[in-house]
């Protein structure tokens, strides 16, 4: 009687192991699928305020061709703004910068201090087209211009003293994936772009497993810039990198980089064609301007 005893449970202690290697078995599996926000191989965008305030970010999108076809932390609900003025405190809700537009281009949220958020975009694959991403006021706003969150000259303006900055992101495309900074109209923001993970990137032919850089400041009023030599920052008024067209035609040219000068940048860090993966961050460092 004992031996039978025994026979059960062991064959029951055999049952239960097999069991249990089974369930760990389908656990590890389910975890390597679902491991990783990366699995289908997209690049994920992220955006960080790290600086010690809260502020105002601004995405403008070209394709998709809607802010509604964009995504904050995975909401879609972009709504008319309140106002003008802004409710102070300030809200987290997602809101159009013109609501009577035929395009509905460009939009804004708060982040408070600390804050990190997501940006995706619904169309298939997550891409993101030519996607900028500002602080504190519109971008494309020359030195010296009014800019503010509501159309047709309405409250709250601000003259942005020496232009404005923003970051551009091309990410899950066919083509390449780019990134960089624009001080093509100035900067008011001090912006930092880094990646980590995924496909290498490329700088002026040199391949790099992740890249990091921050852009300096601008004097609207001189023209002086402190960014010619920045890999991955197009500096003041050279549209195209290393010389012009002006992006502010009216105002002061370049007083410090050279046209054609190949210190210039190279201003975006790309990926071969094709290739995605791992994540981009966008981080505002806090408000930029030139030394007293």
């Amino acid at each position: 009687m004992h031996k039978i005893c025994h026979r059960i449970v062991s064959a029951a202690v055999t049952v239960l192991l097999l069991l249990l290697s089974t369930s760990l078995s389908a656990g590890a599996k389910q975890q390597r699928v679902g491991s990783g926000a990366h699995a289908s191989g997209q690049t994920a965008l992220y955006v960080h305020n790290a600086s010690n305030i809260g502020v105002y970010c601004i995405l403008t999108v070209n394709s998709p061709l809607s802010i509604t076809n964009i995504g904050v932390n995975g909401s879609y609900n972009w709504t008319t703004p309140p106002g003008p003025p802004l409710p102070v405190p300030p809200t987290t809700s997602l809101y159009y910068t013109c609501p009577l537009c035929p395009q509905l281009t460009q939009g804004f949220f708060y982040m408070r201090k600390g804050a990190k958020i997501s940006v995706t975009s619904n169309l298939p694959g997550n891409v993101l087209d030519g996607v900028s991403i500002a602080f504190l006021q519109p971008p494309d706003t020359c030195p010296g211009s009014t800019s503010g969150f509501y159309p047709y000259g309405a409250q709250p303006q601000i003259t942005a003293t020496n232009g404005t900055n923003f970051a551009e992101v091309t990410l899950n495309v066919t083509t390449n994936e780019t990134v960089d900074i624009s001080c093509n109209n100035g900067a008011n923001a001090k912006i930092n772009i880094s990646s980590v993970g995924g496909p290498s990137w490329v700088l002026n032919g040199n391949s790099m497993p992740a890249f990091s850089a921050t852009n300096s400041w601008v004097n609207g009023t001189t023209g002086e810039d402190n960014n010619c030599n920045i890999g991955g920052v197009f500096p003041y008024q050279f549209t195209v990198c290393t010389a012009g067209p002006n992006a502010c035609p009216n105002n002061a040219a370049n007083a410090t980089c050279t046209s054609g000068s190949p210190n210039n940048g190279p201003c975006e860090f790309t990926r071969p064609s094709g290739q995605s993966g791992g994540d981009v961050y966008v981080r505002f460092i806090g408000p930029e301007h030139p030394p007293l």
